[in-house]
């Protein structure tokens, strides 16, 4: 993954071929500062694994893609989860040679040729909590801090 400061408030990350979505994303915000922020990305794909959430069964079904695609749209944020541990909330709209298109919950994928995600830090640490109606971990807009208060 290379990084290039986007003037002051956010970066531009390259995801290379070959590394896996979210995981280099979790490996390199372990080693920064930040507690939250906003993810947004295009680029291409071989293969990606989304979803969709079934309120009924309480799960996610999954879907698994095998496939060369386009990274049409890539939005997201980071948050932490009830652990504290750095969590990316991330979906997708994948986009096939056909021009159809196939859209989720991303669980992972991996970059061919590259992604491009633009990074930007947000003040202060946004928490997830258990939801007992969906048992999520759903983002806790009453327990946001300031950074320096919450290391």
């Amino acid at each position: 993954m290379r990084i290039e400061p986007l003037g002051s408030a956010a970066l531009m990350l390259r995801i290379e071929a070959g590394e896996r979505i979210p995981d280099v994303l979790l490996a390199w915000v372990k080693t920064q500062p930040f507690r939250a922020a906003a993810v947004q990305g295009i680029g291409a794909v071989a293969e990606a694994e989304i979803g969709f959430f079934d309120p009924e069964t309480r799960r996610y079904e999954k879907i698994h893609l095998p496939e060369q695609m386009e990274v049409l749209s890539l939005l997201g944020n980071l948050s932490l989860d009830p652990q504290g541990a750095p969590f990316f909330h991330l979906h997708v709209v994948l986009g096939r040679p056909d021009g159809s298109t196939l859209g989720g919950h991303l669980f992972y994928a991996v970059a061919r040729p590259t992604l491009e995600i633009v990074f930007t830090p947000l003040p202060g640490v946004l928490r997830r909590a258990p939801d007992p109606d969906s048992g999520l971990n759903l983002l806790d807009l009453g327990q946001v801090f300031r950074m320096a208060e919450d290391r």
